[in-house]
């Protein structure tokens, strides 16, 4: 894992609050929960690959595009996804201020992520979080 996944990971499970929401405290994962886990639990992945931005001969901080987002069911109310959703948000926007070997500049969300899922069996899960940036400078 990336700093900046390591940073977005201790955030999220190190979070009490967003904890009570989830399945268990640390139910938070990179790309995809593994199978069999219960929900509702938290994922988070790289939207883009990250870009380095130069000034002058060399690297003046690096942009980071992640999709952080609850999954919740099977239900047919999204209650419980959106204040998994909240919580990230309020997590992360602005509050994201330690990656390992960099110093962070900005992390905020820039889109909103909300919508349902029907699986082959009917059942509705609900994925509600955001699309954040996150800008480091290495130090």
């Amino acid at each position: 894992m990336s700093a900046v996944d390591v940073a977005i990971y201790s955030k999220l499970a190190g979070d009490a609050t967003l904890g009570a929401l989830l399945s268990a405290n640390d139910a938070v994962f990179p790309f995809l929960a593994p199978e069999d886990t219960a929900l509702p639990y938290v994922v988070y992945a790289f939207r883009d690959p990250h870009q380095d931005h130069y000034v002058f001969a060399g690297r003046a901080y690096e942009t980071y595009h992640y999709l952080v987002k609850g999954v919740t069911g099977p239900t047919p109310d999204p209650a419980s996804a959106q204040a998994i959703g909240a919580r990230i948000d309020v997590l992360l926007t602005g509050a994201l201020t330690t990656v390992t070997g960099y110093t962070v500049m900005r992390c905020q969300r820039e889109g909103k992520v909300d919508y349902p899922e029907k699986a082959d069996t009917g059942d509705i899960y609900w994925h509600n979080g955001g699309l954040f940036v996150i800008e480091v400078d290495p130090t």
